[in-house]
């Protein structure tokens, strides 16, 4: 094994904190959940939007259709997870480059 890939703490030269990596996965995790329980609602949503299996038959019915997609586009975007990620995630983000 390359000496480079051993800890300082083993006599390598690999510089290794755990306790600095133990910092970042406790941000990092929970950032992590947070993106993904936002992707599934986003996943959701467009497979809500795509599943209908509705073909409208009148104009009428088209123009409700795009209604009831808008809102609920607009629902997804509005969700409060999604919204707590967009203003805090380039923070959390930046951060985690530091660390």
């Amino acid at each position: 094994i390359n000496s480079s890939q051993i800890p300082t703490v083993l006599d390598g030269d690999y510089p290794y904190n755990h306790e600095s990596w133990v910092r970042f996965r406790k941000k990092l995790e929970p950032f992590m959940a947070s993106c993904r329980a936002v992707a599934c609602r986003l996943v959701d949503t467009m497979q809500e939007i795509a599943s209908s299996g509705y073909m409208p038959q009148s104009l009428a019915d088209t123009s409700e259709m795009i209604r009831v997609h808008k809102q609920t586009v607009k629902l997804a975007f509005e969700d409060e997870r999604l919204m707590t990620l967009q203003k805090d995630g380039p923070v959390i983000i930046s951060a985690l480059r530091r660390e």
